[in-house]
């Protein structure tokens, strides 16, 4: 005996595509929406936060002439 709820679907196969489509991109506009939110909200921090690091590295940089900003990492090959 199986238990029927109204308003579930019992088989997967019965979602009209239509259905799949407009759901599956109502959840994209809404993902996208809410990334370009939370991108409007931190961006301008983001960037001051890099412009101070950037600041920060030439200062190191400038006061220890003996590190270079280079990196002459050999390739590595895995053994």
């Amino acid at each position: 005996m199986r238990l029927v709820v109204p308003g579930c679907v019992n088989d997967a196969r019965s979602i009209p595509a239509l259905r799949v489509f407009v759901l599956a991109s109502a959840m994209a506009l809404y993902l996208t929406m809410g990334a370009s939110v939370f991108q409007a909200i931190e961006g301008p921090l983001e960037q001051s936060i890099a412009e101070k690091l950037d600041q920060l590295k030439a200062q190191f940089l400038q006061d220890h002439p003996c590190v270079t900003d280079r990196l002459d990492i050999p390739p590595y090959v895995g053994t």
